[in-house]
């Protein structure tokens, strides 16, 4: 396809393009010439196979799997993940203007710094999932001239690590040592087994007191709305936290429609800042480096399995689209 000469101190490159003969100067240095020769094949890989490679700036190709992918296939929680993925990525890897600089050596980077900012191994996996999707995404539409998304290796998270449940102990801590809002949206959870999301959006209006029923449903003017069609649900009022809603209402009055808020300016708790505060609890607070959020749903559901209630309703309760899942998730917790 092309060979090298050196002429004098400079080695020169000669290749066949469109018909023409064309040689460049590249350097005195070998190595930085075989690299300029890895480039060349590369472009003239992506030319002979109709690709775009190295035409396109990386700014190109994030805006458009999120308008032409994220937007039309996702839910908008998804959405914002994605956009949160791509917007550290591009902070961390600075250095890639153009598609052709998107390579296995960009993720490792983005991977190591991840770790080392303290993520934990399922962040920074659900993180590289959006990462690879959009790899395919870049292929699919010629961007790139590889597919390398089977190149990234995800985390191996030990099954215990996922379904950690809370000690009594662990919980009397926990809501002795918090107040409102988070106080708040750890006993929905408990007590209810509610998502994040779901505990971040509930309103009063989805809460009815005298039927003792948590509504999980839509909400179009917060362009919200659950995981999942079967997440749309019942939620029975525990009557251990009864008491305690009522009273947060009274507190909230007529300022806010929201039950979990910030007190200071009433705005809306949102799930990042919910997970950033987890862990400052959880450090402040001395509980296990397992501890998340979502140990809380595994608690909620870890009592429910140890008072014999049936998976049927364990699914039906937490939004589960049926007992399979179920079973295949908290299978553990039986034992």
């Amino acid at each position: 396809m092309f060979h090298r000469r050196k002429r004098g101190n400079i080695w020169y490159v000669y290749w066949q393009e469109n018909g023409k003969q064309k040689a460049k100067a590249v350097s005195i240095d070998l190595q930085a010439t075989k690299q300029f020769e890895i480039e060349l094949a590369k472009r003239l890989y992506a030319k002979k196979n109709g690709l775009f490679y190295g035409n396109h700036r990386f700014d190109e190709l994030c805006n458009d799997y999120i308008k032409n992918f994220s937007k039309i296939n996702k839910k908008p929680r998804t959405i914002k993940k994605d956009e949160y993925v791509i917007k550290y990525f591009k902070k961390i890897c600075k250095d890639i203007k153009y598609c052709k600089d998107f390579n296995i050596e960009s993720i490792n980077r983005f991977r190591s710094e991840r770790l080392q900012s303290g993520k934990t191994q399922s962040t920074v996996n659900r993180s590289l999932q959006v990462l690879k999707s959009m790899i395919k995404y870049a292929y699919k539409k010629k961007y790139i001239y590889t597919d390398f998304s089977s190149d990234i290796k995800l985390f191996s998270i030990p099954k215990e690590a996922k379904s950690w449940v809370m000690d009594k102990k662990e919980i009397d801590i926990l809501l002795e040592k918090t107040n409102h809002p988070y106080k708040t949206a750890f006993l929905l959870v408990l007590y209810g087994g509610l998502r994040r999301g779901e505990v971040c959006h509930l309103e009063w209006q989805d809460i009815d007191f005298e039927k003792e029923n948590i509504y999980i449903r839509k909400k179009p003017h917060l362009n919200w709305e659950p995981k999942n069609r079967t997440s749309i649900r019942t939620v029975p009022i525990h009557p251990e936290i009864k008491n305690y809603l009522l009273d947060i209402k009274k507190l909230a009055g007529n300022k806010t429609n929201f039950v979990v808020f910030y007190k200071e300016d009433l705005r809306v708790l949102d799930e990042d800042t919910l997970t950033g505060m987890v862990r400052k609890i959880k450090i402040k607070l001395g509980l296990p480096r397992e501890f998340c959020f979502h140990s809380l749903r595994h608690t909620f559901v870890y009592n429910m399995v140890k008072n014999g209630v049936p998976s049927y309703h364990i699914s039906k309760i937490i939004g589960h689209s049926n007992t399979n899942i179920t079973e295949q998730v908290y299978t553990h917790l039986k034992d």
